[in-house]
């Protein structure tokens, strides 16, 4: 596996590798933040300190993150805590372009995951910690016409909550 500067360098590849294997990405906010989705899409927001290649890479914007789901990873990070709470989904095909590993809870495990992933192919590797620690990172703006609520009766099913 590559270094995280060269995923970074290679976010078409990131996302390819990602969508292959999930058709659906998930994110969960407070309802309040409904109004405000609907009329300038999901946008990015600074979550925690970045990397020092992501600074370098893409600058101090580099530091805000839309965390997104894979729907069917083996865990679902458990974000905000400020309920009442609204899932919002949007297609693998819909993703922005420029997406790559999160590295907003711990940055740590990621790493580790990539040392223990590091002689697999990138696209094998990056699936692997996307559906380890079920999140990735998007930082551009998902429109809300690309964007589905999920209603109270069909919350999406996740194998286990918990944090990475």
């Amino acid at each position: 596996m590559p270094t995280h500067l060269e995923l970074l360098n290679d976010m078409s590849g990131v996302r390819a590798a990602v969508i292959n294997r999930y058709p659906w990405l998930v994110h969960v906010t407070p309802a309040g933040n409904l109004p405000n989705i609907r009329a300038n899409g999901l946008r990015p927001r600074f979550d925690a300190a970045p990397p020092q290649e992501v600074v370098t890479l893409l600058g101090v914007a580099g530091g805000n993150i839309i965390c997104l789901h894979p729907l069917g990873a083996a865990l679902c990070p458990r974000g905000t805590k400020q309920p009442p709470l609204i899932s919002l989904a949007v297609r693998g095909e819909d993703i922005p372009a420029r997406i790559g590993l999160d590295w907003s809870y711990s940055w740590e495990i990621v790493q580790g995951r990539m040392e223990l992933h590091r002689a697999m192919p990138t696209t094998e590797s990056v699936q692997r910690i996307a559906h380890d620690l079920g999140s990735i990172g998007s930082c551009d703006v998902i429109p809300s016409n690309n964007l589905r609520v999920f209603g109270k009766t069909s919350m999406p099913r996740t194998h286990k909550v918990g944090r990475f």
